[in-house]
């Protein structure tokens, strides 16, 4: 009797969480499952293809620290390692550093983003949409829009102030984890 009550009593004064918020929840989920993913990025009249990978590098006191390496094919880089101030994100003059990572799909970084503004943020849209020549969903933050499927809620790509991407989540091989690691 006293459960119900309690039961009720929640029922009552809780909201539902909305669809959007929901939505944007399990995308983040998705894309903090992963520590690797290539995408491509259409910036002003410029594509370019990025590989992101999340996990542990040497930072600069000779200790391991979990960061993220953004490397793009036209030589721009972007790395935030141990929480250091993000450098300027080299060759992409048109966005901060922050702002590629997210493009870019980099895991951890958009993940966290995601999962911040769906837990936080009243005024997420979903609206839907077709991109990249398949039926999407848009997330629609104040400043970027995450494209998720609309059957699984996988991430499909982000726009950002006019640039857009497309974002393949991936799983890290041994391989790919020394490859990165030796670019530090």
């Amino acid at each position: 009797m006293v459960a119900a009550a309690g039961f009720s009593l929640q029922a009552a004064g809780l909201r539902a969480t909305p669809k959007a918020n929901a939505v944007a929840a399990r995308a983040a989920t998705l894309l903090l499952r992963y520590r690797f993913a290539t995408s491509t990025l259409s910036v002003g009249a410029r594509t370019v293809h990025g590989r992101c990978f999340h996990g542990w590098f040497e930072s600069r006191n000779e200790h391991s620290a979990r960061g993220t390496i953004l490397v793009l094919d036209n030589g721009a880089s972007v790395r935030s390692i141990d929480s250091q101030p993000l450098p300027d994100a080299r060759g992409l003059t048109r966005l901060q550093p922050i702002s590629a990572l997210e493009l870019a799909g980099c895991t951890r970084v958009l993940g966290n983003r995601i999962a911040g503004l769906a837990q936080f943020d009243d005024h997420v849209r979903l609206a839907p949409t077709e991109v990249f020549g398949r039926s999407a969903l848009a997330l629609r933050f104040r400043r970027l829009t995450l494209l998720v499927s609309p059957k699984t809620d996988r991430p499909l790509g982000v726009s950002i102030a006019g640039a857009l991407s497309s974002i393949r989540l991936s799983p890290v091989t041994a391989r790919l984890t020394r490859a990165f690691q030796n670019r530090e």
